[in-house]
């Protein structure tokens, strides 16, 4: 028979799961990190970097090294529910032709489930007549790859979700210029996590350096009666757990 505290616990955890899954919002926050003080906060950043590729806050933006081995990531540490913008400025620091490197913006939901806006330099998704490989693509579930050639050495990424429909677009002169788009019954519901980071394609290019500036999140914050909740119900089991130590000693 299943021992009282643990319905208790199992109880404190359906009520913070309901809370985290019924969220009623009012307004909105702004998060937006310039890099200026060439500080990577961890109170908002994970650092992921493996084999000899680096991350450094560098003049006033965060430069990605693509060492022999490994890649380098940023991980936004809140998750986010419901309705965002992401975006992230970029600049081409040293990018060879056709270096099979991928800058990557994702919007993280499990393994096989990654919302993906890519500057990559691969002649194999070049689908224009030139075969430069530079290219801009999104990569979604049960959409594929789609890939639009492009010149820019530096620009602004963009992911936005809004209900259960998903757009991954790059700023040019007249404003955004939407790739893929990607729709999923109940995605407004999902958790995912934000991440940027410089990874290898097909082979790994040693040196190929880039930066990232001026990321911005816009997403719902909760009601304040929804803390409020969520407080009364941590209370009343707390309470409760109180009672049955009393019962028992």
């Amino acid at each position: 028979m299943r021992h009282p505290r643990i319905r208790v616990r199992a109880a404190l955890g359906m009520l913070v799961l309901s809370s985290l899954l019924f969220v009623p919002y009012a307004s909105a926050m702004v998060y937006a990190d310039d890099f200026n003080d060439n500080i990577i906060d961890p109170t908002w950043w994970t650092v992921t970097t493996t084999g000899t590729s680096a991350i450094v806050a560098a003049n006033g933006r965060v430069e990605l090294t693509q060492g022999s081995t490994g890649f380098a990531a940023l991980g936004f540490v809140m998750p986010i529910v419901g309705d965002f913008v992401v975006t992230v400025d970029y600049h081409l620091i040293d990018w060879p032709a056709n270096n099979q490197e991928r800058l990557v913006l994702n919007a993280y939901g499990g393994p096989t489930n990654q919302l993906v806006i890519e500057r990559i330099s691969d002649t194999q998704y070049d689908p224009g007549p030139q075969r430069t490989g530079e290219v801009y693509l999104t990569d979604f579930p049960g959409q594929g790859i789609l890939g639009t050639p492009t010149a820019d050495r530096s620009g602004t990424l963009r992911l936005e979700r809004s209900g259960d429909a998903v757009r991954g677009s790059f700023l040019d002169g007249s404003g955004w210029n939407v790739i893929g788009t990607h729709f999923r019954v109940d995605e407004g519901s999902l958790a995912r996590t934000m991440g940027m980071g410089l990874f290898a394609g097909n082979t790994t290019t040693t040196g190929v350096k880039v930066a990232l500036d001026n990321f911005t999140v816009y997403a719902p914050v909760p009601e304040p009666q929804t803390y409020a909740l969520l407080a009364g119900g941590l209370v009343l089991l707390g309470l409760r757990l109180r009672g049955r130590r009393i019962m028992q000693s």
